[in-house]
């Protein structure tokens, strides 16, 4: 699952240059959140080293205030479901 998710985030920065298109929001809910902060800092360590660009650890209270910075979004079930 974390390699599709790099490959689609490839894809959008490679795609990106080219047309203007918005950021596929991408998520990965576990139960676990120890996994989940696992994946995340795999995920930005691969792709720091196949694209560059910004990301950030912070996650705000709401879903309805998340922007495309936050995505990839990595959170546990119960995190999930309290928002």
């Amino acid at each position: 699952m974390l390699h599709k998710m790099l490959w689609v985030e490839k894809a959008y920065q490679m795609d990106a240059a080219r047309h203007a298109r918005k950021p596929i929001g991408q998520v990965f809910v576990t139960q676990s959140h120890v996994l989940a902060k696992n994946v995340e800092n795999i995920f930005q360590t691969y792709l720091a080293s196949i694209v560059s660009c910004p990301t950030t650890s912070e996650k705000p209270e709401l879903f309805s205030e998340l922007e495309d910075r936050h995505f990839p979004l990595f959170i546990t079930v119960d995190l999930f479901s309290s928002r």
